[in-house]
């Protein structure tokens, strides 16, 4: 994947955002048809024009997803040619089979831990609310982290079980569990993320009502003009992560069919913009360059100011749906994150 994209940004020099693209490549082949798709149909998303903003990493409540940094560093040519000797790409072998291997043992060990209602819990061996996130949410996460991984038939039916799981707990309202608490909007767009994720070859009878009320109370959510947060009603209040999260979960509404109004597009990412320090390129959770969210009583353990949640979500959003013109502020934005790495 990573070759036919390099062919296309060197067949086509002038194409808009083609070395941007490289670094949103991830080991996914439905992220990496979309990546392709864009490159070659620019005009498929509306793009925008605004101040730059930050790069690189994100996570959705506790799930990372990784931006390429070395390729960061050949776009921006800080990166010396790696050794394409017979011991170096054997070397790259084997520490590529060992990240497979971990991460389908991460995927079983996932999976020996669903519910009996097919769902997830909060914790190891509860089933309490913690706050960080509810079993919704969660449940979302673990559906799209499976099918992530290779297929098998106990994981197709831990999918299905925990499919079901979610459309037993949708409301009236289209929402995946009950509006309760702060947590239960960014769940909701997980939930909904990994409904569309996890669709596969099922038919659309199967898939398309609960996916569609989700769908709606995502739309219906919004605030005009700007993103998302805590309420399922609009009440004017936005966050960078929220927001991402419920625009990644419309995209991948999208892939089914779905149609988004082109103008959700252009507002988030304005926003997106609105919230990025033109000078640090970090970008806010719900002010300009301000520091991440934190759960009450675990800033102390969690301090704000070793994280870059907002800046991470921000690349995601920016490589996804306006790559064209952000080559430069995604490489000096990534730094950012650069200098800090997860620690286990």
């Amino acid at each position: 994947a990573r070759a036919l994209v390099e062919v296309a940004a060197r067949s086509f020099p002038a194409l808009p955002g083609a070395p941007a693209l490289l670094l949103s490549l991830q080991n996914d082949k439905t992220l990496m048809k979309k990546r392709i798709l864009r490159m070659l149909d620019p005009s498929r998303v509306p793009s925008t024009h605004a101040s730059p903003i930050g790069a690189a990493l994100a996570l959705a409540l506790g799930a990372a997803m990784a931006v390429d940094l070395t390729v960061a560093q050949e776009l921006n040519g800080t990166r010396a040619e790696k050794p394409t000797t017979p011991a170096a790409r054997a070397e790259d072998g084997v520490a590529d089979a060992a990240a497979k291997r971990a991460h389908e043992a991460a995927i079983d060990w996932l999976v020996a831990r669903q519910n009996p209602n097919g769902g997830w819990p909060t914790g190891p061996g509860t089933s309490v609310e913690t706050g960080e996130l509810n079993k919704i949410g969660v449940t979302g996460l673990v559906l799209l982290a499976i099918a992530g991984g290779e297929e098998s038939a106990a994981r197709e039916q831990a999918i299905a079980r925990g499919r079901g799981y979610l459309a037993r707990e949708q409301g009236d309202d289209g929402l995946f569990g009950p509006a309760v608490g702060s947590r239960y909007m960014p769940s909701h767009a997980i939930a909904t993320r990994a409904w569309f994720a996890t669709r596969g070859s099922r038919g659309e009878d199967e898939w398309k009502p609960v996916g569609q009320a989700a769908f709606d109370a995502i739309l219906r959510a919004r605030n005009p003009y700007k993103g998302w947060r805590f309420n399922h009603v609009p009440d004017g209040d936005n966050d960078v992560f929220t927001t991402g999260l419920m625009l990644f979960a419309l995209d991948e509404a999208s892939e089914a069919g779905l149609e988004v109004p082109p103008r959700v597009y252009r507002d988030v990412m304005e926003f997106v913009d609105e919230m990025t320090d033109p000078h640090t390129l970090r970008t806010g959770y719900n002010q300009r360059g301000s520091a991440d969210p934190r759960l009450w009583g675990k800033n102390k353990a969690f301090p704000a100011t070793r994280t870059e949640l907002c800046t991470a979500m921000g690349v995601l959003l920016r490589t996804s749906f306006r790559a064209e013109d952000q080559n430069e502020v995604i490489v000096r934005s990534a730094a950012l994150l650069s200098a800090s790495p997860p620690v286990w």
